[in-house]
């Protein structure tokens, strides 16, 4: 199997599962009027990959937030479900949240993130 990479470089693969979601984005003159019927403006379709990396050594964890945090957007090349084939989009990330355990001593991060198709 193919690594996930960011700007071409390859990031440990988070947790299974691996989370995809398609995002339909409406424009503001969407919603239901006062016969309930729906009126949707849809000017976009967007994926979202939610991932996280649990308990991985300190080393891991800081290769992969090295590669995905400098940049605002970043090109993200993932196997898509709906292309059935692996893909490259732009995304940008939400907040990044870790914590860290200590396993006989060892410092153990985990990472939660959401890649964000621009």
């Amino acid at each position: 199997m193919q690594p996930i990479t960011v700007n071409g470089t390859a990031i440990p693969w988070p947790d299974m599962p691996f989370k995809w979601s398609l995002n339909d984005i409406s424009s503001e003159d969407s919603g239901r009027d006062l016969n309930g019927q729906m009126d949707k403006d849809e000017v976009a379709k967007k994926v979202t990959l939610d991932c996280e990396w649990s308990f991985r050594a300190a080393a891991e964890i800081s290769l992969l937030l090295n590669t995905v945090k400098p940049d605002t957007f970043v090109e993200v090349h993932y196997p898509d479900p709906m292309a059935g084939a692996y893909v490259t989009k732009t995304f940008y990330t939400g907040d990044v949240n870790c914590e860290m355990a200590l396993n006989d001593g060892e410092m153990r991060w985990s990472a939660k993130l959401t890649f964000i198709e621009r």
